[in-house]
């Protein structure tokens, strides 16, 4: 009996000592989680610093190009540059807010590139060459993609409902 009683304690520690290491365990996959999620926010923020520092360092550029004035080949193709970077820093925030990995509503996201588009005659005029480029096949796209310009399209066509004449003033654009 002193044999069995002894088996059956041992089983009860091990039993412990596993659900003692799962709980451990659980703990570290919740901070490696944590720190992963402070990382991608981190990177995502020197994203952000880097593009508004693309954008201001070509200031010049970016005003003729929201606007819809006419400019030399070199600044059309630096104007396309920047509207893609600012592009897809707006998706990368969308999608970081979406997953929760930013503290921000993935809409304000969204809203602001519908507002950019709306506003501003140059960025509305390369942003509807970007997408007849995609059409062409061009450019394979994800589901999150599609899903973030369905936002856009959506709230785009709002603010043409609410705002069909807007003013804009040029120093706003991209922001």
């Amino acid at each position: 009996m002193k044999a069995e009683t002894l088996n059956d304690w041992l089983q009860l520690v091990g039993l412990f000592g596993i659900m003692a290491s799962l709980f451990f365990v659980g703990i570290q996959v919740r901070q490696t989680q944590a720190i992963g999620e402070g990382e991608s926010a981190t990177n995502f923020i020197a994203i952000t610093v880097a593009a508004r520092e693309m954008l201001a360092s070509h200031a010049d550029v970016w005003a003729k190009g929201c606007s819809g004035e006419e400019m030399s080949v070199s600044d059309e193709v630096v104007f396309a540059q920047l509207y893609r970077t600012y592009g897809q820093t707006s998706f990368l925030a969308w999608l970081a807010a979406r997953n929760g990995i930013l503290e921000v509503d993935p809409g304000s996201v969204t809203k602001a590139f519908a507002a950019n588009i709306h506003r501003y005659p140059g960025f509305a005029s390369m942003g509807a060459d970007w997408r007849n480029w995609e059409e062409k096949g061009l450019n394979e796209r994800l589901e999150s993609v599609f899903e973030f310009d369905a936002a856009v399209s959506l709230r785009l066509a709002e603010l043409k409902a609410v705002d069909p004449d807007p003013n804009y003033d040029v120093k706003w654009c991209g922001m």
